[in-house]
């Protein structure tokens, strides 16, 4: 979900922006907050919605960590003559 990646990026903002422009960030966080609940009927993906995840992988909201995840093994080329 893009909104769990745009939360991310606001917060991490949000961390150097001077004093007087905390409140801008704030005002965007609630805004995503409030779409992401009009947007998605589940409260269950609200929740994994809202919550920050910089990857965009589920990491943050409990999902598959790189390093836990599968890996593919590439296909051999077939036997040409």
């Amino acid at each position: 979900m893009k909104a769990r990646r745009l939360k991310a990026a606001l917060e991490d903002l949000k961390t150097v922006a001077p004093p007087e422009r905390q409140a801008v960030f704030d005002r965007e966080l609630d805004l995503l907050a409030t779409s992401t609940e009009d947007a998605v009927n589940d409260p269950r993906d609200v929740q994994t919605g809202l919550t920050a995840d910089a990857l965009g992988f589920g990491v943050q909201a409990g999902g598959v960590r790189r390093e836990e995840a599968p890996t593919t093994q590439p296909r051999s080329e077939p036997n040409r003559p």
